[in-house]
């Protein structure tokens, strides 16, 4: 990525914005097992698993707060879950 931008005379402020928000945003799915970089293929299935456990889990706990602390806090909890998982090598 480096090498691109230093090879050209010119990069708009927006087009380097764009590149690292765009790299970030795929490191990230890497890092949750979403996407693999090396291939450049979505895992649909643990997308699925990631969304229906963000429901379940938004379900469970809008009985005991409003909504949208309820969805926040769960997408925390299923970030920290998806961490452990990695962690452990289990897939």
């Amino acid at each position: 990525m480096i090498v691109r931008i230093s090879n050209e005379p010119y990069v708009n402020c927006l087009e380097l914005t764009w590149i690292f928000i765009k790299r970030e945003f795929f490191t990230t799915m890497e890092f949750l097992l979403f996407y693999d970089q090396e291939e450049r293929t979505w895992n649909g299935r643990a997308i699925l698993w990631y969304i229906a456990s963000v429901a379940i889990i938004s379900l469970f706990l809008t009985t005991y707060a409003p909504i949208i602390p309820a969805i926040l806090f769960s997408i925390i909890v299923t970030g920290a879950f998806t961490r452990l998982l990695q962690v452990s090598g289990w897939k």
